[in-house]
């Protein structure tokens, strides 16, 4: 609720500024983790016009691999209203993987209406797991 009402520009900077300025480097046994972060919005283009029924929302993940040879996963994504119930769930699979662990797809801007949204997505490869977050503003 803190956040409502505050431009995306403002939150990514508060954000960014209590993230570590290097990645930590990658090990045979680093922990798995992940970075998710939004791309593009179509309310970029038009803030607070509804989106058309073709529009998407692209985010970028990028896991920590270490030594591990991963070229594709299962993704599971789900977006939640702030202070609302789960909106949406997908699950999808293959996702193909670049060789630095980075990773793109896209959710349908028409499941979106005005508000704060926790977007969580979980990356497998067989029992390996990348969990990460982050927050939209949909104006």
């Amino acid at each position: 609720m803190a956040l409502q009402g505050l431009h995306p520009e403002v939150i990514s900077n508060f954000i960014q500024m209590r993230l570590p300025l290097t990645p930590p480097t990658s090990s045979p046994n680093a922990p798995q983790t992940a970075t998710l972060r939004i791309i593009n919005r179509p309310w970029e283009i038009q803030p607070g016009a509804a989106p058309q029924t073709n529009a998407f929302v692209e985010l970028a993940m990028e896991l920590t691999l270490g030594s591990r040879k991963v070229t594709q996963i299962e993704l599971e994504v789900t977006a939640q209203a702030i202070g609302g119930k789960q909106h949406m769930a997908l699950s999808l699979s293959p996702v193909n993987v670049s060789g630095q662990g980075q990773l793109s797809f896209v959710l349908p801007a028409t499941y979106f209406s005005s508000g704060l949204y926790r977007i969580h997505a979980v990356a497998r490869y067989n029992s390996d797991q990348w969990p990460a977050e982050c927050l939209m503003q949909v104006f």
